[in-house]
């Protein structure tokens, strides 16, 4: 069965006539080529408003933001309280003594790693005596 029998198909696809649209040229009153509006009246300026004593006109700008520094050993006592807990208590409490002192951020940081550096190390040293009293039990068992 071939294309040509069915209806509608007379051995090749059909397609529709396109019919073209019209120049219509330019109309009467615009410019031939892009359309625009004619007679426009120009953007006029705002009024401005008188300000009150001690308020500056320019609305919308902040001052340049300039963040505190953290401090260094704040950061570095919360990083060895993961290494070396021993250390981070101490570099955690200079840390400490230093904000006090200076304006920078971190007394948080300080205290994070003054805490976590006391657990763990307290953590290590129960680890470690519970297994010196198990070699100790062990070899007292054995004699």
């Amino acid at each position: 069965m071939s294309n040509a029998s069915q209806p509608g198909h007379g051995g090749r696809p059909s397609q529709p006539d396109y019919v073209t649209q019209p120049d219509y040229g330019a109309q009467p009153g615009y410019p031939s080529g892009q359309p625009g509006y004619p007679n426009q009246p120009a953007y006029q300026t705002q009024q401005s408003y008188v300000t009150q004593p001690g308020y500056s006109t320019q609305l919308g700008y902040a001052p340049p933001y300039s963040p505190t520094p953290t401090n260094t050993m704040a950061v570095l006592s919360l990083v060895l309280a993961f290494l070396f807990p021993p250390a981070g208590v101490i570099v955690g409490l200079i840390a400490r003594s230093q904000l006090k002192r200076s304006n920078e951020q971190g007394d948080g940081l300080a205290t994070a790693g003054i805490i976590l550096s006391a657990v763990f190390t307290a953590a290590i040293l129960l680890a470690l005596g519970s297994l010196v009293m198990m070699v100790v039990g062990l070899s007292a068992s054995v004699q």
